[in-house]
């Protein structure tokens, strides 16, 4: 697979590329930018496609496009089926599970005819030990600075 949607600068998210395999990938989201970092790291995962298939699906009569965020090549013999993975806050899926169903519905299909399988991921799935760990490995910090410790010398 291949991207097949170019990843444009966005204002009301984190966008850019991280490194991976001497090349980068594009991210949206500090999400995504964390599924890629834990999935990078694995050894069983042979290769990471962002905005890999474009496939059309129906809702209410009209038809649309759907892309999702990655696709997930494991090495052969592993054991694990590849995957195409839609990454989403947990809070966002959950308000809007009814409005993209369709599509997601429509993924699954593609999926189980091809020997795929479709997954969404969220914070529960991607912000967790390993994470902090590669993090930690690699020398990445990602902080957060409260307003009560903006300004340490003043006391």
């Amino acid at each position: 697979m291949r991207q097949m949607r170019k990843i444009k600068p966005t204002r009301m998210s984190v966008s850019g590329r991280i490194p991976y395999k001497g090349r980068s990938l594009p991210y949206e989201s500090t999400l995504e930018r964390d599924l890629i970092t834990v999935h990078a790291f694995r050894e069983d995962v042979e290769d990471i496609v962002a905005q890999p298939i474009t496939i059309p699906f129906v809702k209410n009569g009209i038809t649309y496009k759907y892309t999702p965020d990655f696709f997930i090549k494991f090495v052969e013999g592993s054991g694990k089926p590849n995957m195409i993975i839609e990454v989403k806050p947990h809070d966002l899926w959950q308000a809007n599970w009814r409005d993209w169903s369709d599509k997601w519905k429509t993924m699954q299909r593609y999926c189980k005819d091809n020997g795929y399988v479709f997954h969404i991921y969220d914070e529960s799935r991607i912000k967790n030990t390993a994470l902090d760990n590669i993090n930690l490995l690699m020398n990445r910090t990602y902080a957060t600075i409260s307003l009560g410790e903006r300004n340490c010398s003043q006391r």
